[in-house]
């Protein structure tokens, strides 16, 4: 049986999916986007990263990604709306039923929330 290592202690697990893996996925999911961001977050409790500002036209986005550990994983405003959200699940698609559209002027940032400690992997695809 392994045991953990002084190293692994207090080290949150990694996702499942890697970023690579994220990225074919999404291009399935967002055929005829381009890709906008892909990162690796972590922190205590909540994390995210800004995806757009600032739109100087209307686009839709689409986020998936990958957690060790549950997580709530939302797009929101620059105004405080949410524009998409999932309940605590180890992964997902935000925009699952299509993407989610925004109008110009907009500024859309990605969050995850969680408890704990959280390690998360996303990308994100827009139509601009």
């Amino acid at each position: 049986m392994a045991q953990a290592t002084a190293t692994d202690a207090g080290k949150p697990p990694e996702p499942e999916k890697s970023l690579e893996a994220l990225g074919e996925e999404g291009n399935r999911l967002a055929a005829g986007m381009r890709p906008l961001k892909s990162a690796e977050l972590s922190g205590a409790r909540e994390v995210g990263q800004e995806l757009v500002a600032n739109l100087d036209a209307d686009a839709c986005l689409r986020v998936v990604f990958s957690s060790a550990e549950a997580v709530v994983a939302k797009l929101a405003d620059d105004k405080g709306r949410t524009l998409a959200e999932l309940p605590a699940v180890l992964d997902g698609k935000l925009g699952e039923r299509g993407p989610i559209c925004v109008r110009r002027g907009t500024t859309v940032h990605v969050q995850f929330s969680a408890p704990g400690d959280i390690v998360v992997r996303f990308a994100s695809w827009t139509s601009r």
